[in-house]
Formats: C-alpha cells, sequence, structure tokens
C-alpha cells in the first residue's frame, strides 16, 4: 500500500470541526464539511446600517455644532478632520454591514 492512502485525510479540516482520521469499525478516512455560521437575514443588517449610520450622523453634527474657542484660528482643519473621520465612519460601517457578520 501507498504511504498516500494509510495518512488521515485532512483535506477541510479547520478548527472547530471533528477530527479527522480512519474510522475504527470500516477503515475508511472520515473527512468533515466545514460548518458554516449562520446568516443573518438582510433586514438586519440594513437595521445595523441604519443605526451605524445615524450614530455617525448624530456626533458629526455634535462636533461641527459645538463652538471650541480655542481653536478657533484652526476651526477649517476642525472641520476637515471631522468631515474626513466621518466619511471613514460611514464607509467603514458600510462595509462592516455587507461583508462581516459582526453578531455571529
Amino acid at each position: 500500500m501507498s504511504k498516500q492512502r494509510d495518512a488521515p485525510a485532512v483535506r477541510g479540516a479547520q478548527s472547530g470541526d471533528e477530527p479527522v482520521g480512519r474510522d475504527e469499525t470500516t477503515g475508511a478516512v472520515v473527512e468533515t464539511v466545514p460548518v458554516l455560521p449562520p446568516v443573518r437575514p438582510l433586514a438586519h443588517r440594513l437595521l445595523d446600517l441604519s443605526l451605524d449610520l445615524l450614530g455617525a450622523a448624530g456626533w458629526t453634527w455634535m462636533a461641527v455644532a459645538v463652538p471650541l474657542p480655542a481653536i478657533s484660528e484652526y476651526l477649517t482643519v476642525k472641520n476637515v478632520v471631522i468631515a474626513f473621520v466621518a466619511i471613514v465612519w460611514v464607509g467603514r460601517a458600510i462595509v462592516d454591514t455587507f461583508f462581516y457578520d459582526r453578531h455571529p
């Protein structure tokens, strides 16, 4: 017999799967299929996205509306930084909503 047939199968073995090897009763090679996590419905993902966008809009409005007399000469820089942070926050919320399952 070849060494390859005697070796246990390791294809598809991931953490959380059952151990891969030979079945003691039949001698057949046992392989497991990776178990995928359940996918949340699109409505829940859109609800998370809308809450994230509402939070980003609220924090952005508050950061722009609150006067900071200590840095009044740098007001344009403050607004540019706030706009940049808001754009990154919204982009991250969109990517997290459609490409990653945040609540397993």
